[in-house]
């Protein structure tokens, strides 16, 4: 709902609740990161590392990539996505990530050889179509991305709530906000576009 500063004061209510909740501190990070305070959103992601390496590694491994990601540091979101991977393998977390990274890396074979891991995958287990969407839109296909996001809706995926707002930051998703099909998707989850 775009409704930044009083989701801030929430999750920082909830830390004071709670400190050492590891989602807590996670969502934090999240909320900064989604409000573009991206050195705060880093220095939090570090410090729910610091809480627990190895539970807290996984999300905040992710969120430190994304920061990287959105500053262009592809290689080192790589890195990240790896180390996050590594703590938790499971294909339809964190392989799709590192192919959204490589993608924009420009690492496209690399990101099309995870991709096709990414979708046999999705034949026998849940895979988010909403970050398959992400992939080809990193990769330049806007046709797929558009039919992947689709998906994502159809699908009830929850993550389809903040497409408005990742459609004005993120750096795969915003090659498709000038898109008609774009408004058709926001108008589709009940969001309306202006940036």
């Amino acid at each position: 709902m775009t409704r930044s500063d009083e989701a801030l004061a929430e999750i920082k209510r909830a830390q004071e609740l709670d400190p050492l909740s590891l989602t807590i501190n996670f969502h934090y990070g999240l909320c900064l990161f989604g409000m573009g305070r991206h050195e705060e959103a880093l220095v939090q992601f570090r410090r729910t590392l610091d809480i627990d390496p190895t539970t807290g590694g996984q999300g905040s491994h992710w969120g430190i990539a994304m920061v990287y990601q959105r500053r262009g540091m592809y290689d080192e979101a790589i890195r990240e996505l790896e180390e996050a991977r590594r703590l938790d393998p499971r294909p339809s977390w964190r392989l799709t990530g590192d192919a959204e990274a490589y993608a924009l890396a420009g690492r496209r074979s690399e990101a099309l050889a995870m991709l096709a891991q990414i979708l046999e995958a999705r034949k026998h287990q849940y895979v988010s179509p909403f970050a398959i969407g992400q992939i080809y839109a990193a990769l330049g296909d806007k046709d797929q991305a558009f039919v992947w996001l689709n998906k994502a809706i159809d699908e009830r995926e929850v993550i389809v709530v903040y497409l408005r707002a990742m459609g004005l930051s993120e750096p795969s998703l915003s090659s498709l906000r000038d898109d008609p099909r774009f408004q058709l998707l926001l108008q589709r989850v009940g969001l309306s576009f202006q940036g």
